[in-house]
Parts: structure tokens; C-alpha cells; sequence
């Protein structure tokens, strides 16, 4: 797991951005949605973002289903296409975490996509896991992101192994990728405050980070998962409030 630690200065927030789960190259990935998301974060001044894994398809012959049958276009030829996608947004990249599509031709040939990006990208690599220290203004939000693992078909399933994130480190935020569900649950708990020596309310939050990756007639549909929405979580990291106090939102785009 690695540590990142980021200070922002903004008017009201920072909004952070969860970004994986794109899988270009396969013929599943709506890739003019994938480039108007793109746009949008270019455009949002006060913005970060996590690239969360299997930002390419990178079918191989050992792949789940048709692999690399299925894609679009090669390997080589996805790297160089997402690299030329993300080169405008990559000032606003805080790191990129491995997933298990890239993983897997890591597996087979040790060649690392992923770091890859990183060095083109002049972002750190995160591998499997990142912590998070983000600063906004005078206020520290702490996030925990992995690509993640999960078998589940459901979404209370899939969010069930997003909240068991918070057994291995405590945080604000819980970002899960991996299960292409885009979905938000916030967990109230009580702590005592050193302090004021009072006993106050905190919440956490897990978020499933989404995908680019259409149903119809895809892998989905033939396993018979349920669709989730195509998009992904715009996370507000207030800065405009007293020391000490945190204030998140979580919304999420669509079509």
C-alpha cells in the first residue's frame, strides 16, 4: 500500500474523481462517453483524479471469455491510445492502481502496462493498493482505493466487499473498483474527540467506482449480471469550512 499525500488550495472544493473500469479496446467500451468524461475533467478547475485500473481491455487468449477475440484493436494499440486520452488530464492525476486486467499480462509476460503509464504519465504507480492524505485548504480527508476483487453478481454484494475495506484501514472515504457497479453508502459511527473530550458523529463513506462498459450483449448479459449505469462518482471534498470539520458529497455522472 502507498502513500500519498496532496494539498489543495480551492474557493469551496476539490472535486475528486475515481476513474477506471474503462476497458478500451473491447468492443463493450463506449468510448465517446469514456472521451466526454475526459473533457469534463479537463474542465472542472478544481479537480483530482484516481485512475483505478483496467483502463485497457488487454485481452489475452487466457482471458475470461473471448478475450482477446473480442477486441477492437491490440494490446500496444490500446496503451498508446488511452495514453493519448489521458495526456490532457494529467496534471490532475494523483495515481494510477494496478487492475486485474492489466495484471494478468503482467502474470504472463512481466510486462507492466501500468507502470508504464506512470512513467509516460509522470504520475506515481500505486499498484494494488493507495492511502490517501488530501488537504483541502485547512481540512484532511483520508481515502482508502484498490481495484479490488469480488466474485458478486449482486449490488449489495458488490458493496459488501467495498465496506469490508474498512477492516484493513481506516478512512473518510472507500473507493472499490473492479465490479463495474456505480453505487454510494454511507456508514454513521462514533468516536470520542480528544479535544473537546465530547463524543461526535462521523461518517464514512463507500463508493463503487463505476465503469465505461456497456451491457448489451456483452459478457455481462451472457453471465447474467445484473446492467449497471455507465459513468462514474464526482466526490466533493468541502475546503469551506471551520478546522477540524469534514464535509463530502457524492454524486455520480450518467449518459
Amino acid at each position: 500500500m502507498k502513500l500519498i499525500c496532496k494539498n489543495y488550495k480551492v474557493k469551496s472544493y476539490l472535486t475528486l474523481i475515481p476513474l477506471g473500469d474503462v476497458h478500451y479496446g473491447s468492443k463493450d467500451c463506449d468510448v465517446e462517453v469514456f472521451k466526454a468524461h475526459i473533457k469534463m475533467i479537463k474542465e472542472t478547475k478544481d479537480c483530482a483524479v484516481i485512475l483505478m485500473g483496467d483502463l485497457t481491455s488487454t485481452g489475452t487468449r487466457d482471458s475470461v471469455g473471448a478475450g482477446a477475440y473480442d477486441d477492437i484493436c491490440t494490446p500496444e494499440e490500446q496503451y498508446y491510445k488511452m495514453l493519448d486520452f489521458l495526456e490532457p488530464i494529467k496534471n490532475k492525476v494523483i495515481g494510477i492502481l494496478q487492475g486485474n486486467h492489466e495484471e494478468r499480462v503482467r502474470n504472463a509476460s512481466s510486462f507492466d502496462i501500468n507502470k508504464l503509464f506512470a512513467r509516460d504519465l509522470k504520475v506515481p504507480y500505486l499498484q494494488y493498493g493507495a492511502a490517501l492524505k488530501i488537504k483541502v485548504n485547512d481540512i484532511n480527508y483520508h481515502v482508502y482505493a484498490i481495484h479490488g476483487s469480488s466474485c458478486a453478481t449482486t449490488l449489495s454484494g458488490k458493496m459488501n466487499a467495498c465496506r469490508k475495506m474498512q477492516e484493513k484501514v481506516n478512512a473518510d472515504i472507500y473507493l472499490h473498483a473492479h465490479t463495474h457497479g456505480l453505487d454510494y453508502s454511507p456508514q454513521i459511527y462514533y468516536e470520542i474527540d480528544n479535544r473537546s473530550r465530547t463524543i461526535v458523529q462521523r461518517i464514512r463513506h463507500f463508493v463503487l467506482t463505476g465503469s465505461f462498459v456497456s451491457w448489451d450483449n456483452s459478457y455481462g448479459e451472457m453471465k447474467n449480471l445484473s446492467p449497471s449505469p455507465i459513468g462514474i462518482p464526482k466526490i466533493s471534498l468541502f475546503g469551506n469550512l471551520s478546522r477540524g470539520t469534514r464535509k463530502i458529497d457524492v454524486r455520480f455522472t450518467d449518459r
